[in-house]
């Protein structure tokens, strides 16, 4: 019979150089090779014979594109499979590291933080498959390769492919385990149809496990003794085995290791947090002015990184001396006015993988903040430009909406070492295009090809650089490109407003750091992380540690770039949070000052002025805003409280209609308006918004209907309405995805001004922030108590100055 792999090289050889064998492994023996195409190294995985005759390949590499949908940095790709001459093969990265089984085999102590590293990196990747609908099933250390301080996990959906190709029965004839016994959940041993995500939790803890000792959780002779373990024994725990071993580390591992799945931690995103916030804890994130000694999060290949952040640094440069020379030339297919508003859509995906969202999202924003700066241009905001991501809309119905007059959107698409970009300038008016280009490069050299296309754009329109304007314009402001991609990829994570993504921001801001110590933006993007950590990561860091670091990141980032807003804004809030609101006062005006056309500043800082009863102002702020961002929901809802506030309720009322008609599942704003109904005293309109928060929340509408009709009489409204906001909205706000709920007291507050209990109204408000030192992070909410019988009032005045406000 002939060799094997005599065979498979024959069989490969116009693709595939196979070099020689690393492995075998219960499902599949590892090669290396040499890619032909890319001249690159690969590891191909060719199924054991038995199994490919069992699966059959239609069927196999259907479902292994499963796998192949994967794209996380954390997880090691599939990016080729196939069947040739009786092989079933897929195709991965090679990675030049060590599995974690090869540290394991070591026989030395690994490092507490190092096992930190490990697991937070392994987690991230199974909470990233979990979202798409994929379990691994195979969680091990064998599985898990480390290379320059970063985890990897291989393997991802093989088991799932071939159980879903084969059914349990074939499975067992075929002698192949959905998993390894020793890293097996007991639901898994016992092939419970019911097994899930939790599994992977499972093996989390048996991988830690063995991190920690040296050993898996259970041992023995065989498979059966193995699983029978898993099955009915409690492991030993781990500060047996190891002295010094942290006992919230250790109680999170034996958490994992629960019998019953609904014991365990319910999803890899809720483990994820509390390893982020273990590792956090111990000094990971950033302790000191100095640079950040973070953790490693994201699996670095240099050659893609080089890559996709050429392709940002082109495409910025390029548009962005397309708009400096052009303005208002004929030949550049404008009217005699020239282009005056715009808005940037983020780039659409175009590779193969799917995998430059967030390059596509940074070269829009880049470009948003970029063009923001050139006077005459009027540049929508992030918010509203990409609330058309996906959508596929008419340019003509996006102009409308967001009131410019031009639409600039392109796409991105990358192949090995080759990216192109494409863009386009479409009239907002007519649809019709007015500029575009397309740019196709090998990327080696970053800053020489940025010359290179800025050059070739400007000869293409045939215009002259007006003065010294392109030069003025910066669009990455390092020299680094790694650390631009980092800056990338941690806005990115810092858009998407959830824990672990802000987690994720911080960790990419500070790599940037680690490789550009020197790059303003990034340091900004640190103290907008920060910032915001005791709302979306409360309990990862002390509130006064998260707004020390977000004031030092804030200052640095001032030092080192004079023509950003964010950090000044940054200032603004923290020192809001912190009652110092003098300084606040400060930091938001400069940071209007040094980008008029920064909307969130404009927000922020009306906000603040609500809080010291400049409403007027307020409103002129928010309204500026608004024009900025004009689909923000966020900037709509606060328009139409400073309104409110200002005394204006007919003009809120309008406000909170036309957000509405944009955003009509949005619970906040229903609740807000139910608020500003009930101060005019209009119980069948505020009733309709309770409806309305019923439904949006899941809630029977006969109950809403009840608890409207109690409102609406006047013999039950005195006990109905304090009882909605003791109970009804906080159990709505639970059932609600969307829907962030504060302000629960000055609510009750005004209930009872309404209800004409003012004394008591005013007793609640004093019992809650009649110390100086109360919660700071609910505090301003005092001020956004609008009623006129408690504003008025005197006692109400004293609480205001009592607590620095006024």
């Amino acid at each position: 019979m002939p060799d094997p792999t005599a065979r498979l090289r024959t069989a490969l050889a116009d693709q595939y150089r196979i070099e020689r064998e690393l492995g075998v492994g219960s499902m599949a023996t590892v090669y290396l090779a040499e890619d032909l195409k890319h001249h690159r190294k690969v590891a191909v995985k060719v199924l054991r014979s038995d199994l490919a005759a069992t699966l059959g390949a239609e069927r196999f590499l259907r479902e292994i594109e499963i796998a192949a949908q994967l794209q996380h940095p954390h997880i090691l790709m599939l990016i080729d499979s196939g069947e040739v001459d009786g092989f079933l093969y897929y195709v991965m990265p090679f990675v030049d590291g060590v599995s974690v089984r090869d540290k394991l085999s070591a026989g030395t102590e690994i490092p507490m933080s190092e096992v930190l590293e490990i697991l937070c990196d392994l987690t991230e990747a199974l909470a990233y498959a979990h979202q798409q609908g994929v379990v691994h099933r195979d969680v091990k250390p064998d599985n898990i390769l480390v290379s320059r301080g970063n985890a990897v996990v291989t393997d991802f959906g093989l088991a799932k492919a071939v159980s879903e190709a084969t059914g349990p029965q074939n499975m067992t004839r075929a002698g192949i385990a959905l998993g390894t016994p020793p890293y097996m959940a007991p639901e898994q041993a016992t092939a419970d149809p019911n097994t899930d995500h939790r599994a992977d939790i499972y093996a989390v803890g048996c991988v830690a496990y063995e991190l920690l000792t040296g050993k898996p959780p259970f041992v023995g002779p065989n498979a059966q003794v193995i699983l029978a373990a898993h099955m009915t024994e409690t492991p030993e725990p781990v500060t047996a085995r190891r002295v010094g071993v942290p006992t919230a580390l250790a109680n999170i591992v034996m958490k994992c290791l629960e019998k019953k799945p609904e014991d365990r931690f319910q999803s890899t995103d809720e483990l994820l947090i509390q390893l982020r916030a273990l590792r956090s804890s111990s000094g990971a994130i950033l302790a000191t002015d100095a640079m950040p000694a973070i953790s490693s999060s994201g699996f670095w290949a240099r050659r893609k990184v080089v890559a996709t952040t050429t392709a940002v640094a082109i495409a910025i440069v390029a548009l962005a001396a397309w708009f400096v020379t052009g303005f208002g030339d004929e030949s550049a297919g404008g009217d005699d006015d020239g282009i005056r508003s715009l808005a940037v859509l983020p780039f659409a995906d175009l590779s193969p993988e799917r995998d430059q969202e967030y390059l596509g999202d940074g070269i829009a924003e880049t470009l948003i903040g970029t063009l923001s700066r050139l006077e005459g241009l009027r540049v929508a905001a992030r918010t509203s430009a990409f609330s058309f991501k996906g959508r596929n809309e008419d340019v003509r119905t996006i102009g409308k909406q967001l009131g410019v007059s031009a639409v600039l959107e392109g796409t991105v698409q990358r192949s090995g070492n080759r990216i192109r970009i494409t863009a386009q300038l479409i009239d907002a008016e007519d649809g019709f295009h007015i500029w575009s280009q397309t740019y196709d490069r090998d990327m080696d050299d970053v800053f020489a090809v940025q010359d290179e296309v800025t050059q070739s754009v400007v000869r293409a329109l045939q215009v002259e650089l007006m003065g010294d304007t392109a030069e003025s314009v910066e669009t990455h402001a390092t020299e680094n490109v790694e650390a631009y991609s980092a800056y990338l990829l941690g806005r990115f994570h810092w858009n998407q407003r959830t824990g672990p993504a802000i987690d994720s921001a911080a960790t990419y801001f500070a790599r940037a750091l680690e490789m550009d110590s020197s790059y303003g933006k990034a340091w900004s993007g640190l103290a907008e992380t920060y910032v915001l950590f005791p709302q979306y990561l409360p309990g990862v860091l002390p509130t006064d540690e998260a707004l020390d670091r977000a004031e030092r990141a804030a200052r640095r980032a001032i030092a080192l770039d004079q023509t950003i807003a964010a950090p000044h804004a940054t200032l603004g809030a923290l020192y809001q949070q912190k009652r110092e609101f003098g300084r606040a006062r400060q930091a938001y005006e400069q940071a209007v000052t040094v980008e008029p056309g920064y909307a969130t500043g404009h927000q922020w800082y009306a906000t603040y002025l609500i809080i010291m009863g400049e409403t007027a102002e307020a409103v002129a702020h928010m309204r500026h805003a608004a024009t900025l961002d004009p689909l923000s929901q966020i900037i709509a809802v606060w328009l139409a409280t400073a309104l409110d506030a200002d005394g204006q309720p007919a003009a809120a009322g309008e406000q909170y209609e036309r957000t509405l008609r944009l955003n009509p599942d949005a619970w906040r704003i229903h609740r807000d308006a139910w608020m500003h109904h009930l101060r005019l005293s209009n119980f069948e309109q505020s009733g309709t918004h309770l409806v309305r928060m019923f439904e949006i929340a899941g809630e029977p509408t006969t109950t809403a209907a009840q608890w409207q009709q109690r409102v609406v009489d006047p013999a039950t409204r005195a006990a109905a309405l304090p009882k909605i906001v003791d109970s009804v909205l906080p159990a709505l706000s639970a059932a609600s995805p969307v829907v962030v709920l504060w302000g629960l007291v000055p609510m009750k507050a005004e209930v009872l001004g309404l209800l004409g209990d003012t004394d008591r109204a005013l007793d609640l408000l004093e019992q809650a922030y009649g110390d100086p030192q109360s919660d700071e992070e609910v505090l301003p909410l005092l001020t956004f108590v609008l009623n006129p019988a408690l504003r008025d009032h005197p006692r109400f005045t004293a609480l205001l100055r009592n607590v620095g406000v006024r």
